[in-house]
């Protein structure tokens, strides 16, 4: 791997060893801010030959790498296509098959519920339904399930608060655009000094 020359490399450190005790200084006076201002723009600008050494090699690195994930998404999509319609195929048929499951507990527990109100008319004694069992899952080699509860809207008005999330993207766009006339309920609009160096 390719390294910053000697000569560039004694002179940032030796660029650093001047910055290193001023870091984190107090700023008590307009002297100490020059100051500060200085060491910052020294910063700045051993931080870019640095960045502007690495750029190329990063560069080439990311190209390299977006190669190799467009040649693997190439690979996998036929693959993918595969698995996402057998996936939406099983889901369908257990989605019915359990459909049909519980409906056949229903029935078999008004059927139940039904003979023990009919046992508790004929005879006089209290009757309970005989219980039910679920009926089993037919079991397919390889395949699991997993249970997801999915939502959808009804009524959007009719949604509490808590589930209603703050669009902080439109807001910060609005306060920046706005600045100080930015108005907005339940928000307080603020300013902050960054030194821009």
């Amino acid at each position: 791997m390719e390294e910053l020359d000697k000569k560039e490399l004694e002179t940032i450190q030796a660029e650093i060893a001047v910055i290193q005790p001023k870091i984190g200084a107090v700023i008590k006076t307009a002297e100490d801010a020059a100051n500060a201002g200085k060491v910052a723009q020294l910063v700045k600008a051993g931080k870019k030959r640095i960045e502007e050494f690495f750029a190329p090699k990063k560069k080439r690195a990311y190209d390299n790498w977006q190669d190799w994930l467009s040649s693997e998404k190439d690979s996998l999509a036929p693959w993918n296509e595969a698995d996402k319609a057998i996936r939406s195929s099983l889901s369908y048929y257990e989605n019915v098959e359990s459909a049909k499951r519980e409906e056949a507990v229903r029935k078999a527990r008004e059927k139940a519920e039904a003979q023990a109100k009919k046992k508790t008319e004929k005879t006089g004694v209290i009757h309970e339904a005989a219980p039910v069992a679920d009926a089993p899952k037919v079991k397919i080699e390889g395949v699991k399930y997993r249970e997801e509860w999915k939502f959808e809207y009804l009524d959007k008005l009719l949604i509490p608060r808590p589930f209603l999330i703050e669009d902080e993207k439109t807001i910060r766009a609005y306060v920046s655009a706005k600045k100080g006339d930015a108005k907005i309920e339940g928000i307080r609009v603020y300013s902050v000094q960054t030194p821009v160096i």
